[in-house]
Order: structure tokens, then sequence, then C-alpha cells
């Protein structure tokens, strides 16, 4: 796979990321405490979308997992957060995926 395609995947997938904070941010209104999931899916998805960090990569998708380990276990979880805890575990495995993938260049070569 060449870079434009990994560097295109791992974008579509930080912005995913952000779709979902977006949407926690409209379910802060009723549930506070997801004001800090939103955050910090916030911030995982800039430093993927910026860095390309396979560390971050990593991080949502674990996220995601925990995510879905404390919906399950919750008594008052809708089918809305099921479907965006969802698509933070996809989103975080296909940009931990597509960053592993990415093409590394050596020093002295062009990124670009």
């Amino acid at each position: 796979m060449n870079h434009e395609k990994c560097l295109d995947k791992i974008k579509s997938n930080a912005a995913n990321l952000v779709v979902v904070a977006a949407l926690y941010i409209g379910y802060a209104f009723f549930e506070v405490s997801l004001l800090y999931d939103s955050v910090i899916l916030f911030i995982l998805g800039l430093v993927i979308l910026k860095w390309k960090s396979r560390v971050a990569s990593f991080a949502a998708f674990i996220f995601g997992v925990v995510s879905i380990y404390f919906l399950i276990s919750s008594s008052n979880s809708d089918g809305i957060r099921f479907l965006a805890a969802g698509a933070i575990v996809w989103s975080g495995a296909l940009s931990t995926y597509f960053t592993v993938k990415l093409p590394k260049f050596k020093a002295g070569e062009s990124g670009i």
C-alpha cells in the first residue's frame, strides 16, 4: 500500500474519532461524565491526525474496548452509545493498522 493511501486512511479514522467526540459532547448535556470521554477522544483524534501516532491509535482502540465493557455492565446504556463505542474500536483498530503499515522514510528522504 502506498504512502498516500495510508495517510488518507489514517486521516479518515482520526476524523471519525473527532466526530464521536462531538456526539459525546451532545450526550454530555444529559450525563456529565461523558465530557471527559469526549475530551480524551478529541485529543487522541488530533494526535493521530497530526503525528500519525501508533501509540495514540492503540490508545483509542483500548479506550473503545474499555468503553464497550463498561457499557455492557451498565444498566443505563443505549444503542447510540454502543454504536459510538463500536466506532471508536473500529477507528482505533484501523488507524493502528494503517499507522503500523505506513511506510517510514529514511533520513534525508522526502516524506511527501
